[in-house]
């Protein structure tokens, strides 16, 4: 399997950060047989102004993680997820809805000749932690693409199977085991209170389940709450072709583990976030866009470097 030019676009929480990645390789055969766009073909919602600067490049290739300091490991992580190293020309905005001239649930698309989705034929798109917005998943489909749309609790239990004529709508998570997860409470008054019990499946089961090892992935939107981190690091380990035959990636990340109080789980965040982000640039990739949304600001300063927590 080759690749060239990937593009994998990260969402960093709730002032809303979206970093774009570009690798220098994409899945054989699908770049250099598509037809060149045409005028009538819909691109959807509006087009992004595209950045100018492009800053130096912080390399974690073959980096020993373990023998950087702990204000270093954090000034890296901070960079790595704020500062594009490359460019996406035609960045799309698709789906969401928009509050206070904010938009929420919407993800971005490169349009790229090299990185778009497919114009004809096997497009396909995963989105994973759809909540109660379908709103990406229509706009995809109404790309052209086949997409897969993924969550679970009591609400989604009521969900059809067809959210549209080409949108699958399967009630499961993704997560690192394959299992029923029940999530208890107790409340004020003594009592103990239980949801019914949630699925998690594997990114290894959800992709056999579906038949789909060996399809490429046109776009694979990720917004599951925080689980990203060890998600991601479970995917790359059991599950390594999943990414190189993925075009792009939508993803929100959330750095909940910087909101703590101790230095020592603070710290042991930043340590997996460093980890996953050397295995993104192991892979080939580079953050293209950074698109900021204050709707909610909340930043943390660890180790002399203040970050944002959350964004989407």
């Amino acid at each position: 399997m080759s690749r060239s030019n990937n593009v994998l676009a990260a969402f960093l929480g709730v002032p809303i950060v979206l970093l774009l990645f570009l690798p220098s390789k994409l899945p054989t055969g699908d770049v250099d047989n598509q037809p060149e766009e045409t005028e009538d073909q819909k691109l959807p919602q509006r087009v992004l102004r595209r950045g100018k600067r492009v800053s130096e490049n912080i390399s974690l290739r073959g980096t020993n993680l373990s023998a950087m300091s702990h204000e270093e490991r954090a000034r890296v992580v901070q960079t790595v997820l704020t500062q594009p190293t490359t460019t996406c020309r035609k960045l799309i905005r698709v789906g969401g809805r928009s509050c206070r001239r904010h938009y929420d649930g919407s993800k971005l698309v490169c349009f790229d000749a090299a990185v778009r989705p497919t114009l004809m034929g096997d497009c396909l798109t995963y989105s994973f932690g759809v909540g109660n917005d379908f709103t990406f998943d229509e706009a995809m489909q109404d790309y052209g693409c086949e997409v897969h749309s993924f969550d679970d609790d009591k609400d989604h239990r009521t969900y059809v199977r067809m959210q549209g004529p080409k949108v699958h709508f399967h009630a499961a998570r993704v997560g690192i085991e394959n299992k029923y997860v029940k999530y208890c409470e107790d409340l004020a008054n003594g009592t103990r209170h239980c949801r019914s019990p949630v699925l998690y499946q594997t990114m290894e089961r959800t992709r056999r389940l579906l038949k789909h090892e060996d399809r490429v992935i046109d776009y694979f939107k990720m917004d599951i709450e925080g689980s990203e981190w060890a998600v991601f690091l479970d995917t790359i380990a059991n599950n390594p072709s999943v990414l190189p035959l993925t075009k792009q990636i939508g993803l929100e990340i959330h750095l909940e583990n910087l909101s703590e109080d101790s230095l020592l789980t603070q710290r042991a965040g930043i340590a997996s976030y460093l980890k996953v982000l050397q295995e993104f640039e192991e892979l080939g990739f580079m953050l293209a866009k950074v698109d900021n949304n204050d709707l909610n600001p909340s930043r943390k300063t660890v180790d002399g470097i203040n970050f944002s927590i959350y964004a989407e």
